[in-house]
């Protein structure tokens, strides 16, 4: 994923003007304890892995549950893109294991 043109053209077309608004990105979203357990899962090659920890420790200082796991290498989407890789499948497991947890 590249921010220019491509994601800035869509973040336009869906959001307009209003780019900090929680309906566009969940960064501008306000949290507390009673949110869900959330699991972000990102590459350490992608562009959303900035935002991704800027999203984790908004969650972690509204006391909700947050957990980051961020894969060397790997790249946006890339248990769906490569669900060959062993990084995909540990991230597969690490998922299953987050919902197993809670349920």
């Amino acid at each position: 994923l590249q921010y220019e043109p491509g994601l800035r053209v869509c973040a336009q077309a869906y959001a307009g003007n209003r780019l900090d608004s929680p309906d566009a990105s969940p960064l501008f979203a306000d949290y507390d304890h009673a949110y869900p357990p959330c699991l972000i899962l990102c590459g350490s090659c992608e562009i959303l892995l900035s935002d991704s920890r800027r999203l984790h420790e908004k969650l972690k200082t509204a006391n909700a549950e947050s957990a980051l796991e961020v894969y060397k290498g790997m790249f946006h989407s890339f248990p769906i893109l490569a669900p060959d890789l062993p990084e995909s499948e540990y991230a597969m497991r690490s998922m299953k294991a987050f919902l197993d947890s809670r349920s």
